[in-house]
């Protein structure tokens, strides 16, 4: 009854009508993909070995201009591929400029940013970019206070008012 049962499944899942063999072969290796997997056949059936299959890719193309990465004399390159700058060195020195030295102090402050904004445009995305010009910006405000007070303290010289 049980080898009737047997040959019933077998029948019904498309595969041979032969009788178990008591001496099953040994286990043979299948090559699918690049892992050999054992394979336990316990009846006599025809091996299909799967080929691995190899798919190319191609890279695709970009159109327009490539980058041009081009180091300035005297800088040096940061870890995501952009020259390194002294935009924090402006913005310090204006934002001391502001509390403490004035025009003495936002004049190296502008003159430093603008060679940090010369570096910046030259990259687009460059991460010091809006930190040089803050210290532009800044720099500017204190050179445009400065020099409207002393405008301011000339016109009071000159009216007596002083």
């Amino acid at each position: 009854m049980i080898h009737e049962r047997h040959i019933q499944i077998k029948s019904t899942l498309g595969l041979s009508m032969q009788p178990p063999n008591n001496n099953p072969a040994p286990p043979q290796s299948a090559v699918v993909g690049s892992v050999a997997q054992p394979q336990h056949q316990p009846f006599s059936q025809p091996q299909v070995q799967a080929q691995p299959q190899v798919t190319q890719f191609t890279q695709p193309q970009l159109v327009g201009q490539p980058a041009k990465m081009q180091q300035m004399p005297g800088t040096v390159m940061m870890g995501g591929g952009y020259p390194q700058t002294s935009a924090m060195t402006a913005l310090i020195l204006s934002v001391v400029g502001v509390l403490f030295g004035g025009i003495c102090l936002a004049i190296p402050a502008l003159i430093v940013a603008n060679g940090a904004l010369a570096i910046t445009n030259q990259f687009p995305g460059h991460p010091d970019a809006a930190t040089a010009k803050a210290a532009q910006i800044v720099s500017w405000v204190i050179i445009g206070f400065t020099l409207l007070g002393i405008l301011v303290v000339m016109v009071m010289i000159a009216s007596g008012s002083f």
